[in-house]
């Protein structure tokens, strides 16, 4: 593969990060969306805010070349192509994956440890938080813990990978 292939591929792998990502937090304006919120506003704003992360996803899945010409430098053309076996891009694939998880679940621990900080800054205890928070927290620290585990340990991953695909054989 030439950098620019390489490059390409890693573009389109953004577009499905950024598709997956826009999806799951378009569950949050939904319930404003369809004008079941207590916000009555002018939701025009909210709709093309959510609709650029859309058009980004189909401009750079349909263009990922144009986009790595652009954000690699000019090579010569006799520069040899990079060899990777199957070994090597299922490692750096799920090292990618642990990086996409651990992005992330960053900020929501951020989030999470600002919150615990403002209910015990209040005078609130940390047991009064409902059943959805707690089950959000534990859930973030999950995609911590997978994070981590796909990017340290993805050489593993792939040969389980590898056991499970060809154990019927």
């Amino acid at each position: 593969m030439h950098k620019e292939q390489i490059v390409g591929l890693a573009v389109r792998l953004f577009a499905i990060f950024l598709l997956i990502y826009t999806v799951r937090y378009l569950s949050d304006y939904i319930h404003v969306l369809m004008g079941e919120s207590y916000f009555k506003g002018n939701t025009t704003p909210l709709i093309i805010l959510t609709l650029i992360p859309f058009i980004i996803v189909v401009l750079l899945w349909f263009f990922p070349l144009k986009v790595a010409t652009r954000l690699i430098p000019k090579i010569e053309n006799t520069e040899p192509a990079v060899q990777l076996g199957n070994n090597e891009i299922e490692h750096i694939a799920l090292s990618l994956l642990g990086v996409w998880v651990l992005a992330s679940a960053i900020p929501d621990i951020f989030y999470w440890t600002t919150f615990a900080y403002m209910i015990k800054s209040s005078g609130m205890v940390l047991g009064v938080l409902r059943p959805e928070n707690v089950g959000n927290i534990v859930a973030t620290i999950s995609e911590i813990i997978i994070g981590i585990w796909l990017i340290v340990g993805s050489k593993g991953i792939v040969g389980i990978v590898r056991r499970l695909r060809y154990a019927g054989r």
